[in-house]
């Protein structure tokens, strides 16, 4: 392998990787699309009037199975061999980061030339001549990472991430010019500020980080004019052309998930934003009816404009009926931080509309209503999910409580009175 710097010449990331092999003895280049190699290229070659590396801050998203670890690792063996220091690999908690660093350490095995650079050992990766070593922080331990110092950072599937307690622990060293953190997952859990996810995809999205090298692939946004414009399946999935089953193994998959599992690990949507659990959402039905679309109800299910406004009418009466009890609940619990309900009894019918997610999204009406009513500081995701699961399906649902966690009996009867007169 050839020394950072031969001469004034930098090593390049194409000519780096042009040298390696992937695991199955191919050339390593030869296994990468197009779009992988520009990522590469610009997020480890890409400089400034000094000769610094511009980027030190990578989002790269895409749906699951397109090769976001590799690349990940891959930028990890650049930044050890070429640029030298000390690399950190870091996941959802360390027996899955210990699964980047086994993939880096097969490569490692099955390229002579890393192995001449590289000593391979249980827990890192150590450069022969003492510049440094890629290991594994365990992501629980948030207090053991402070102090550190990096030339890469790699956080991988950070979509479970709720807080900035890792990123704030592993803050770039200034003194480092040529820093890189890489961070890599589909799309969060949570969407809302605060999450780091969900403000990177922002801040990449707007532009404002002239440091920050933002790659993303989802069904509904993308940030490669190539894939811009493709179906959301072929954009939220670049790699698909490698696979064996290629759009077989996502219709596969599509019958194989829920909904709101599929489109955030297929389509690598944000299940908060996207309404996830409910196939016909009220968002959708107003976006298909203005502009004179037509609603998927069910498989087999008549699409046209009549049944189109069947099936939504409902769905937004049932909301409009959450919205009001919401707020009268809201006023209540203003009025009284403390109801003594010793039994909550919900009840909600089966609807009969051509819907097939009218009573999901009135159950979905009282989670929301449920998390507007509780007090502050507590959570009832366990309970309201129950809640909702048990209303969707026209069970009936009791819980004993000495506090408004959920919503009061009166409230109830009448938001079961209006859900039965808008079906």
């Amino acid at each position: 392998m050839a020394k950072p710097r031969r001469g004034n010449r930098i090593i390049t990331a194409p000519q780096f990787f042009g040298r390696l092999r992937w695991l199955d003895r191919r050339p390593l280049l030869d296994t990468m699309e197009p779009y992988r190699r520009d990522l590469l290229t610009r997020a480890l070659d890409t400089r400034r009037p000094d000769g610094t590396p511009l980027y030190n801050f990578v989002v790269s998203g895409r749906a699951k199975k397109n090769w976001k670890t590799t690349d990940l690792v891959l930028a990890a063996l650049y930044c050890l061999t070429i640029r030298g220091g000390d690399g950190y690999l870091l996941a959802n908690d360390e027996e899955q980061a210990g699964d980047d660093l086994g993939l880096a350490k097969k490569l490692v095995a099955i390229n002579p030339d890393l192995s001449a650079e590289l000593e391979v050992y249980r827990k890192e990766i150590r450069c022969r001549d003492g510049r440094g070593s890629l290991k594994v922080l365990p992501a629980r331990d948030v207090l053991g990472s402070h102090g550190k110092t990096a030339v890469f950072i790699g956080f991988d599937e950070i979509h479970g991430y709720r807080n900035y307690d890792l990123f704030e622990a592993l803050a770039p060293d200034p003194t480092r010019a040529d820093y890189l953190a890489w961070v890599t997952s589909y799309d969060t859990i949570w969407s809302a500020p605060g999450v780091p996810l969900s403000d990177f995809k922002a801040r990449g999205k707007a532009g404002t980080d002239p440091r920050m090298l933002f790659s993303w692939y989802s069904g509904d946004y993308c940030t490669d004019p190539a894939f811009a414009e493709l179906e959301p399946e072929l954009r939220a999935n670049p790699s698909l052309s490698s696979w064996p089953d290629g759009r077989g193994y996502i219709e596969q998959q599509r019958q194989r998930l829920p909904v709101h599992k599929f489109r955030r690990l297929h389509l690598n949507f944000c299940p908060a934003r996207r309404m996830g659990h409910f196939s016909t959402s009220v968002p959708s039905c107003l976006r298909l009816l203005l502009a004179g679309g037509r609603c998927r109800l069910r498989r087999g299910a008549s699409t046209t404009p009549s049944s189109t406004w069947r099936a939504a009418v409902p769905t937004i009466a049932c909301w409009l009926s959450a919205i009001g009890a919401m707020m009268a609940a809201r006023l209540l619990i203003s009025l009284r931080s403390r109801l003594v309900m010793p039994l909550v009894t919900i009840r909600l019918p089966r609807w009969r509309s051509s819907s097939a997610s009218c009573a999901t999204t009135a159950s979905s009406g009282l989670y929301s209503m449920a998390m507007l009513a509780r007090p502050s500081g507590t959570r009832l995701s366990n309970t309201a999910a129950s809640l909702v699961r048990f209303a969707a399906r026209g069970r009936r649902f009791s819980m004993r409580t000495s506090r408004s966690r959920l919503i009061p009996a009166w409230l109830n009867c009448w938001m079961t009175r209006r859900c039965r007169n808008s079906s």
